[in-house]
Order: structure tokens, then sequence, then C-alpha cells
């Protein structure tokens, strides 16, 4: 029976896994709601920065790694939505998910010219944020509250909405 048991679990994930690194990505309002949990990580000069500091802004925090293609993938679109509503009250906050650090990350961001705020966990999300692959995202709004969670790579067509959404309240 146990091996039954693993073996459609095993199956299920697989499938999980599958749809996706297949489908794109996909918003999940699971979250919708919740507070999003408040968290301090060192920027990529060693300041350690809190997710309360960006109160009053809407956030997309963005989960990611430099060895994920999608996350690699992603960048151009998350740089245009920073550019284009920043000055709304819009900030992107990265959250790099290497476990060696701001050794690899800092390389990585300034080759790659992103221009939004960076962090480095260490390796592991902070409590209360399940980030079941990479690049996973969430968006919060000016009081705090997230409003959406996205799995996957995700495009500025998928998000804008969303961000305007959230500008307007």
């Amino acid at each position: 029976m146990k091996k039954w048991l693993l073996g459609g679990l095993a199956v299920a994930l697989v499938g999980w896994a599958a749809y996706v690194l297949t489908s794109g990505g996909g918003k999940d309002v699971a979250q919708q709601g919740i507070v999003a949990p408040d968290f301090t990580f060192p920027d990529l000069q060693g300041k350690p920065v809190s997710l309360s500091n960006f109160r009053g802004k809407v956030v997309f925090l963005d989960f990611w790694a430099t060895w994920c293609g999608p996350c690699q993938d992603e960048i151009p679109d998350l740089k245009k939505l920073y550019a284009k509503y920043k000055g709304q009250g819009f900030v992107i906050v990265g959250v790099s998910m290497d476990s060696m650090g701001r050794d690899i990350v800092a390389p990585f961001v300034k080759a790659h010219g992103i221009d939004y705020p960076i962090l480095v966990s260490g390796g592991d999300p902070p409590p209360g944020y399940p980030v079941p692959g990479f690049p996973t995202g969430f968006l919060i709004d000016r009081q705090g509250m997230v409003r959406a969670r996205y799995v996957g790579e995700m495009t500025a067509d998928d998000l804008s909405k969303d961000i305007e959404d959230a500008l307007a309240r």
C-alpha cells in the first residue's frame, strides 16, 4: 500500500512540475488576502533590507536564482515593468535564492543590467512564502496584503493588468 501511495505522489509531483514548466506560469490566488510576512535579507552591498521598507508601494516580490533559465528569460520583462511603473509607486524586489550568495549574484545582476532592488536569501525563502519552484512571484499591495502568487515564468503582459489594478487602489 505504501508503494502505491508513494508512486501516486511521484506521478502527481511530476505532472505538476511538467505543468509549471510548460505552461509559462500562472496566477494563483490561494495566497490572496493574507498579510505579506515581513522579512529581512541583505542587499548586494550587505545592508539589511526588510520588506516593510517598501510599505506604501505596490511590490512584486520575485524569488529567483541565477541558474534558473525561466528566471533569466523573464528579466527583460521585469525590467520593462519596473521602468514603466516605478514612478507610480511600484517596485520589484528580487530575492535571489542562490546559496552562494553575493559572490555569484552581484556579477549576474551587473551583467544583466538589473536596476531594481535585489536581496540575497542564502538559499531559503523566508517563512510564510510558499515557493514551489523558480521563479515564484508575489504581488503585494500598498497596505501589505498579498494580491496574488505567480508560479513559473511570467511576461509583462501577464502582470501589467494586475499591477495597474493594484496601483489604482
